[in-house]
């Protein structure tokens, strides 16, 4: 029988019957959380006889009934899939539906049928490094294998795991790629025993993060296939015209430096430009900058810490359990998280600054959730923590984030600013210094107010390789090093998201709810409790 197939750039939402003819270019498990036995689901990319492709997706409870009969480089038959919108942080290709394997959905394997066309989308590095590239999609890349960096062990959700850094080049252009886990192995043995003479390298579904303005790659755990020195045309062309354009390249890879942290006195002194309070309205555009102030007493009533999902984002309280947002899934396991509306002065004026969890332990010296069940335990007791109220009245350095507001549907004057804190400094010995160099800078007027002169020559690259160390702040920690999440509220500051290392949780009881629906509120304000008709359906 002779079936009609539809190409993959037909389909659309709304139809029921398609029928399509497809390669699997890419097949891999989504892992869900340490403590889960099961992937959370089997992924897939296909590419039909055009070279078009789409994301298809088979939850964890229909792999049982899929899963051994695809494989990576065949070609299928697919028909009875539902199609549904395309979402995620990194969608894998650029269609704007992705497929869903239903239990009737039929796949039949047509080994007699090839499909030869080219299963790569490079994308050059010169668009990649652009400030503005979109890195909400996997990508293709090949290039120059030139510089490897010192394998090192990271931590992440309890787990050891190994980390490297790779170096490769482009048309002139390098950019890093991280990697983890087995693909170090790869690496490691690609190494041990290949041919290192410019050798090339391609890597297939690779996202693109960015950090403090400079765009990197990161393999993504199961998605990602790394190749080097494939024997493919292109990989010898493009390592000819590596060699016509140096010819005096060297055959042995470079070592890329080690991943420094950068100290507070470099960050605070040095890295980062300083201003006063007033001078932060007057900012036209995205910039991070260094304010001395004294942190004002908080009023009792406004909430410090609010209920989050492993991911760091807001939960709400729905059909006794939590629904997040972020992960698009109701949750069982919740933590508390920092989030600090401090205001601070200066002899110029006064400002709301934000610390979220990684900011407010560093100042506090103690977790949210240490913070939290110190509060619970102390019966009747509705004001602040006594850690919290005693860092008012202190003076410190916060490095602050100031987002320009201009072309945005509000008029910026009506609100106040609230200014998110990516570290604080309470070492008195930097604060003395950072005085001192306040005091020169208005005896020589000669240079520009509120910027700092570097005292010694610094080599801004060491920022690089930390970006890439600590996974591009998104799902790693070195080990030995303690992180604390930051969170992503999409209602309040925008934030980037940040893996928490906490492991502890708290009863759903004594979470802060947004929508007050039966869950008791612990919180600055007395405790109040909801009608026990709706607190019996939490």
């Amino acid at each position: 029988m002779e079936f009609v197939y539809h190409n993959v750039d037909e389909l659309r939402s709304g139809k029921q019957h398609w029928r399509i003819l497809v390669k699997v270019v890419r097949i891999w498990y989504s892992q869900g959380f340490a403590s889960s036995k099961l992937p959370l689901s089997l992924e897939l990319v296909l590419m039909d006889d055009k070279g078009s492709k789409i994301h298809a997706i088979i939850k964890k409870t229909l792999m049982y009934k899929f899963e051994k009969l695809l494989v990576e480089g065949n070609v299928y038959s697919l028909s009875s899939f539902v199609l549904v919108d395309s979402s995620g942080d990194y969608k894998p290709t650029r269609h704007n539906y992705k497929i869903c394997f239903m239990y009737n959905t039929e796949v039949r394997h047509m080994p007699h049928i090839t499909i030869d066309e080219f299963p790569y989308s490079f994308v050059s590095l010169a668009d990649i490094l652009a400030p503005s590239y979109d890195s909400g999609y996997l990508i293709d890349v090949i290039g120059i294998l030139t510089g490897v960096g010192v394998e090192r062990e990271i931590v992440t959700n309890g787990k050891k795991s190994k980390m490297n850094v790779i170096e490769i080049e482009s048309a002139g252009l390098r950019i890093e790629c991280a990697l983890f886990g087995a693909y170090v192995d790869e690496l490691a043995n690609f190494l041990g025993g290949g041919e290192l003479n410019n050798p090339v390298v391609i890597i297939q579904f690779a996202k693109v993060k960015s950090f403090q303005g400079n765009n990197s790659l990161q393999n993504v755990h199961g998605a990602t296939k790394i190749l080097f020195d494939p024997d493919l045309p292109m990989a010898s062309v493009l390592k000819s015209n590596y060699l016509d354009a140096n010819a005096s390249a060297s055959h042995t890879l470079s070592q890329l430096s080690d991943s420094k942290s950068v100290s507070g006195e470099e960050d605070f002194l040095v890295l980062t430009s300083s201003k006063s309070i007033a001078e932060l309205s007057d900012i036209k555009k995205d910039c991070v900058c260094v304010v001395y102030g004294t942190i004002l007493p908080m009023e009792e009533g406004v909430d410090w810490w609010y209920t989050a999902c492993r991911c760091s984002r807001k939960v709400y309280a729905d059909e006794r359990m939590f629904f997040c947002e972020g992960c698009n899934r109701h949750v069982i396991a919740v933590y508390p998280r920092f989030r600090l509306q401090l205001r601070v002065e200066d002899n110029s004026g006064s400002a709301n600054f934000i610390l979220f969890d990684k900011e407010a332990t560093a100042l506090l010296g103690k977790t949210c959730t240490e913070m939290v069940d110190s509060c619970d335990r102390n019966e009747g007791g509705t004001g602040l923590p006594v850690e919290l109220t005693s860092v008012f009245g202190r003076s410190a350095l916060f490095k602050i984030e100031v987002k320009n507001f201009q072309g945005q549907r509000f008029d910026r004057s009506r609100f106040e600013t609230s200014y998110r804190v990516k570290r604080v400094c309470t070492d008195e010995l930097i604060i003395e210094q950072f005085k001192h160099l306040q005091l020169d800078l208005s005896v020589g007027a000669s240079s520009s107010r509120g910027m700092l002169t570097p005292q010694s020559t610094l080599n801004k690259e060491v920022l690089r390789n930390e970006d890439i160390g600590k996974d591009l702040l998104d799902e790693f920690v070195v080990v030995s090093s303690e992180k604390v999440s930051e969170p992503d509220l999409s209602s309040e500051l925008p934030t980037t998201d940040l893996n928490a290392n906490t492991q502890e949780t708290i009863s759903p009881k004594r979470s802060p709810s947004p929508d007050n629906e039966g869950v008791q509120v612990l919180s600055n304000r007395k405790k109040k409790v909801i009608p026990k008709a709706k607190k019996d359906k939490i």
